[in-house]
Formats: C-alpha cells, structure tokens, sequence
C-alpha cells in the first residue's frame, strides 16, 4: 500500500516551493541591481562620467593608414592589426569598463541606457565595424595603391577576409577577448 498525500499536504508542498521561487526572484534581482549600481558608483569614484552608448562608439572607429598597412606587415597581422586599431579608438569616454575582472559595456536595453556583461554580441559588432571601416579605406584608397595588380588583389582578398579570422575563428575570438580584459 502506498502512501498517497492529502489535497492539504500537496498544497503544503506547493505553497512551500513557491515561497522558495520568490526568494530566489528576490536574490536575482538584489543581485543584477547590485552589480548595475557597483560599477557606475566604482567610476564615479574614479572621477569618470557617464561614457557615451556602446552603439554610438563603436560607429566612430577611426582607421589610418599606419593601421591599415599593420594588416599587411610581416611582424603585424590581422590580429595586431586589429588590436592596435581597437587601442588607438579607447579613451576616457569609451563604454567598456573592467570591474572585478568583468568587462562591462554601457549601452542600450529595453530602451535605457545600462551597464550589462560584454559579450560575443558586443565582440562582433566591434569586429565588424572595424573590418567595415577597414575595407571602406582600402576602398577609397583604391586608385592611390602603388602596388601591381596581384598585390591589390592579395591585399583585398585579406581583407575581405578579415571579419572571418577576427570572429569567426574560436580561438582568435577567445585570445581577443581575454586580451580585451587585460588592457580595460
């Protein structure tokens, strides 16, 4: 014979667990407001003011000469390339932001502006727009290239595929991203 509980002690067990669901709801959100007010109140202290949009920044990327040449030179790549790139666009007012190794970036959510985990959303966009302004100068750079024909084509080809190695390739994406919270 086995034991089979009353209507009371299931309703027992219920009302038991959902008390158990709403403190852990609790938790969670003491938490992620914890750690939204922790960092903006660890830059204030710095004397940092509130940085512009993820989504603003990353659009103004500048790309020279000197960086797009990095791509092509033997003891540069597309990686150092890329890196120096990244180092030479981050300043005082960039959105990204270490906190207890983390990196946080300031950008748009649900239409407010916040300080959320970075993440391999956030890595891509920052890829592509690099590689975007990266082939937009090799664009308009076209017709002043000095080199022959092959050359071009060889140089184009590396950048077109640029994106691919930079994003697309696991442990180039791991290296970016642990580099990136070093240097925050």
């Amino acid at each position: 014979m086995a034991f089979e509980p009353s209507n009371a002690d299931l309703y027992n067990i219920i009302h038991r667990l959902n008390g158990k669901i709403e403190n852990l709801e609790r938790k969670i959100d003491k938490i992620t407001e914890n750690r939204e007010f922790n960092v903006e109140k660890h830059r204030s202290k710095l004397g940092l003011d509130t940085p512009e949009l993820f989504e603003d920044w990353s659009t103004t990327f500048n790309i020279s000469r000197d960086h797009y040449e990095l791509v092509f030179a033997l003891s540069g790549g597309v990686v150092e390339a890329f890196k120096q790139m990244l180092l030479d666009n981050i300043d005082e007012n960039t959105p990204l932001f270490k906190y207890k190794r983390a990196v946080y970036v300031y950008m748009l959510v649900d239409g407010e502006p916040e300080w959320c985990l970075f993440n391999e959303e956030n890595l891509r966009i920052i890829t592509q727009e690099i590689w975007r302004k990266t082939l937009a100068f090799q664009l308009a750079h076209l017709n002043t290239d000095d080199d022959n024909d092959d050359v071009r084509d060889v140089k184009r080809r590396v950048v077109l595929q640029m994106r691919q190695k930079l994003f697309e390739t696991r442990k180039t994406k791991q290296y970016i991203y642990k580099w990136l919270r070093d240097i925050i």
